[in-house]
């Protein structure tokens, strides 16, 4: 009709959330819903000169987060935690701090997601990473947005203390140390949303998995050699002990770290 178009949400009870930054004709229109928005599900309604021609029903509007995902590794091994955003589509950067107990697990380094949109920064301070604290900025270009849905903002790599028992959980804590919790949108206005704690869980690992990377490989027969000829020291007691006395099989090992484990690793790989 050539009037203005406009976009709306609305509710179970037809309260009107009007859409911004609409832009389009009547045959292809696009719109950002506002901060603040509740999440849940909406019927959108399109109008042309104040009169609607389009409703959709069950739209969704998701919850914005960040948050940790859960990861679970043996004591001793390596492991990388994913830190993801579920984004609404405006959001332009995101900081945080994450705290984690230092004498469980310990900060090695990090990496920026790979699926990020082209120009993304990742700015960090790990200098109290040995106190357990660590803080990230991740940030587009100006004006940029990331995509509606779940992406990976950064990776971040860890190592577990060997004495850390199986079924301990270590937890992933945000906080507002060297960097504060924010979401901040491609026009600079601050968004709501929230931050998802996560946590590492020590599993008790295979047997004749040495090195706690959930694989018993040639890897591992190898590291058991080292052992048993002195070239590497024995593991003390914990997870990586349990893991590695591992002959004879019927009893899952016997209290001694000698060529026996050596032996059944070995046919483990075969």
């Amino acid at each position: 009709s050539g009037g203005t178009i406009a976009m709306a949400l609305l509710d179970s009870s037809n309260t009107v959330v009007a859409l911004t930054g609409v832009a389009g004709s009547a045959s292809q229109v696009s719109g950002v819903v506002p901060s603040g928005t509740i999440p849940g599900s909406y019927a959108l309604r399109v109008s042309s000169g104040g009169i609607p021609f389009l409703v959709v029903d069950a739209i969704t509007v998701a919850p914005r987060l960040v948050r940790v995902v859960n990861q679970s590794a043996g004591a001793g091994s390596n492991l990388t935690v994913p830190i993801e955003l579920v984004a609404s589509g405006t959001e332009n950067t995101v900081s945080f701090s994450l705290s984690f107990d230092p004498a469980k697990i310990a900060f090695q380094s990090n990496s920026i997601g790979a699926a990020l949109p082209q120009g993304a920064i990742l700015s960090r301070n790990v200098t109290q990473s040995s106190s357990g604290v660590i803080s990230y900025f991740i940030s587009l270009e100006p004006g940029a947005k990331f995509p509606a849905g779940t992406v990976t903002l950064l990776n971040i790599n860890f190592t577990i203390a060997s004495g850390v028992a199986g079924g301990t959980a270590i937890p992933l804590v945000f906080g507002d140390g060297q960097a504060l919790r924010k979401i901040v949108g491609f026009d600079a206005s601050s968004l709501a949303g929230s931050f998802v704690d996560g946590s590492v869980s020590i599993s008790s690992g295979l047997e004749g998995d040495v090195n706690g990377d959930g694989v018993v490989d040639a890897v591992d027969w190898v590291l058991m050699g080292r052992m048993v000829v002195a070239l590497d020291p024995l593991p003390g007691s914990g997870s990586k002990f349990q893991r590695s006395d591992c002959g004879p099989r019927s009893s899952k090992g016997d209290g001694m770290i000698d060529a026996q484990d050596w032996v059944q690793i070995g046919r483990y790989v075969v």
